[in-house]
């Protein structure tokens, strides 16, 4: 459950979210454009973190972008919608772009259709048409002129992909299994276990400062989550921030009581931090708990120690 101490060469951040490299890889681009669409205006990450609410927008630039359509075009469209709006206007709830032609696109706004001039069309879902159709961004519009015919897309739903990486991941295809729940992730980013699901497979890989970064994200998606407090806490461990390790650890606790394994951790750590008066409860809560194990003797013999 411990492991030696591993100089700390990672890099903190005093924000939760993505790096570029990580966005890159979530939405499997290159992390040059990344950079290219912050430059373009197309994300504006706080403190170069990206937030989940960029990672759906990234995902939707990422999407048009593969329909065909450059940047430069999405940002326009975005502007002359932006500037069409008054202040009087009401807030403007969801909000998708849908490919016209590859210089062209019209937003869905609140079901409603707008041409980046600000034209309004009639939807009709209903009407059969025989026309070449587009898959792209949360929707497929026919390439002929508007009025356009939005029809619903078929993407995968996150739940389905997530089983998918699942039975990848139990199967020891982590590589696939990986790259699966950034999948997840890209469709649903604030769902916290497929952030803990892909910290597991990227730190059985070897990648363990991704494995890391996943876990943080995990807790700040849901505090309670006892078990990526857990393995962010291990992880810790193994590169020898004691300090850190022991707080986070108390943090699986505070969200899990009874768990077992994160007494053991917990006190381990404190014990090596020279801290023996608060590790003695949690050896004992251990012993309590699973008296019979591998690891009752050592918790046995750290209480013997102080005697």
């Amino acid at each position: 459950m411990t492991s030696p101490q591993r100089k700390d060469t990672s890099r903190h951040h005093d924000q939760p979210g993505y790096g570029a490299s990580e966005v890159a890889a979530l939405l499997d681009v290159d992390r040059a454009v990344i950079d290219r669409w912050r430059k373009q205006g197309l994300a504006k990450p706080a403190g170069g973190r990206y937030d989940f609410r960029d990672i759906v927008s990234l995902r939707e630039v990422a999407d048009l972008v593969k329909a065909g359509v450059k940047p430069t075009v999405i940002r326009k469209t975005l502007d002359r919608i932006a500037q069409q709006r008054t202040s009087a206007a009401p807030p403007m709830g969801k909000m998708t772009l849908a490919v016209v032609s590859a210089d062209e696109l019209v937003a869905r706004i609140d079901g409603e259709l707008v041409s980046a001039e600000g034209q309004r069309f009639f939807d009709f879902q209903d009407t059969p048409a025989k026309v070449n159709e587009a898959a792209v961004l949360g929707a497929v519009v026919p390439t002929t002129s508007l009025p356009a015919i939005m029809i619903e897309s078929k993407t995968p739903a996150p739940e389905l992909l997530f089983e998918r990486a699942l039975r990848l991941e139990g199967e020891g295809e982590l590589p696939e299994a990986a790259q699966m729940y950034r999948r997840v992730i890209a469709l649903a980013p604030e769902w916290a276990e497929a952030h803990y699901n892909l910290g597991n497979a990227l730190r059985a890989m070897g990648r363990v400062e991704a494995a890391e970064e996943m876990y943080r994200l995990t807790v700040a998606l849901d505090e309670d989550y006892a078990a990526a407090h857990y393995n962010l806490g291990d992880v810790l461990d193994e590169r020898g921030a004691l300090a850190e390790a022991a707080e986070v650890l108390q943090s699986a606790l505070d969200a899990e009581p009874e768990f077992t394994d994160a007494h053991y951790n917990l006190a381990s750590c404190l014990a090596r931090l020279g801290k023996h008066d608060e590790a003695d409860p949690h050896w004992r809560a251990y012993l309590e708990r699973d008296p019979n194990s591998i690891w009752a003797d050592a918790a046995r013999q750290a209480l013997r120690g102080k005697k």
